[in-house]
């Protein structure tokens, strides 16, 4: 039953307008603010009628603004583990005591979406903020709840939070069955371009790792990099013999650190404008610098803005941000479940 897995966070983060929807179902003024619409809609809970009205939306209800994270099965059955370790807790409510809530994350509720599509709401204790009361400093835990989808039939979990927590709640869903191996799913740029029939309106940032850690050899390589650099902005000029140049990025390449220098060579150059890498309209000026062209293939965009296509009866586009390098998306347009389950299969 939803009223057992819904929360009231689950109707604050819900579209305003599905809310006016939900409200005005039940008889509810829609000329509210969130909060009142939450509010009013929440106190209908124990009706008969709740439960009808809300599976009118549940496409809705859970899918809200923000990041995901997608695994996959690596090893281990997935299946199974849902049939052990959740299907008991089905439309079962979990009350915890703030006080029982830490760092580790807790089930407080599972929900059959679909056929082979299962809700699971985990909670967890994020910090503690220091409050004063009476003079006193009173420690307030901070508590979260994220919802995490459980697709059975393609072997995948989709973490419906940023990455950092992610992480901790995937390797909870380990914990359940030690059996079970997961995978971060990697998002390759051009596929998910191809495959969404999506439009790329802008990227920034670049793959970059920590500190650029070099041996001997690739401090030689970017000493003799430099002073070719310097050569060439004395001279006024970029036709210079190139194989030193070329030379040094190969061996650059194989220490895992050109990605990292490339980017300095280029910015150090003072001639390029790094957002029109990607930038169509200016591409045709940015091809004839020649040390650009030198080094286009190593560099990659890190994040993408993507305008996406979806047809559910009628074509709308929703805005989506693709980070490259922790695999993440973030639907900056209001989502719903049959939209984030189209972009799921395409990254798969």
């Amino acid at each position: 039953m939803i009223q057992k897995f819904i929360s009231p966070n689950d109707l604050m983060r819900t579209s305003q307008e599905t809310l006016k929807q939900i409200a005005n179902e039940f008889g509810k003024t829609i000329n509210a603010n969130t909060s009142e619409l939450v509010a009013s809609i929440w106190e209908e809970r124990e009706k008969e009628k709740f439960k009808s009205v809300l599976d009118k939306h549940i496409d809705y209800l859970f899918a809200h603004r923000g990041s995901y994270v997608c695994y996959k099965v690596n090893k281990g059955n997935l299946t199974s583990m849902v049939k052990k370790e959740l299907a008991p807790l089905l439309n079962k409510k979990i009350t915890l005591k703030h006080n029982d809530i830490g760092n580790e994350p807790e089930i407080v509720g599972v929900y059959k979406l679909k056929e082979e599509e299962y809700l699971v709401k985990v909670t967890y204790l994020v910090k503690y903020e220091n409050r004063i009361e009476n003079d006193d400093v009173i420690k307030i835990p901070i508590i979260e709840q994220t919802n995490v989808l459980i697709d059975t039939k393609n072997d995948v979990v989709e973490i419906r939070t940023n990455f950092k927590i992610s992480r901790k709640i995937i390797n909870f869903f380990h914990q359940l069955d030690n059996d079970i191996v997961f995978e971060n799913v990697k998002i390759e740029k051009d596929n998910i371009i191809r495959n969404l029939d999506a439009t790329m309106t802008s990227s920034k940032g670049y793959t970059i790792g920590a500190d650029i850690n070099l041996d001997d050899e690739g401090k030689l390589a970017i000493e003799r990099i430099i002073t070719f650099i310097d050569n060439a902005l004395e001279d006024g000029s970029q036709n210079l013999e190139y194989s030193v140049l070329i030379e040094q990025i190969d061996k650059l390449r194989q220490q895992e650190e050109v990605n990292n220098f490339v980017l300095l060579l280029i910015n150090g150059l003072g001639k390029l404008d790094l957002g029109s890498i990607f930038d169509d309209e200016k591409k045709e000026d940015l091809n004839k610098n020649s040390l650009y062209n030198l080094v286009k293939p190593y560099l990659e965009p890190n994040t993408m803005y993507l305008t996406v296509p979806f047809t559910d009866g009628v074509v709308e586009y929703f805005t989506i941000n693709v980070g490259l390098e922790k695999n993440v998306i973030t639907y900056l347009s209001t989502p719903n479940e049959k939209l984030i389950r189209h972009i799921r299969s395409k990254i798969l």
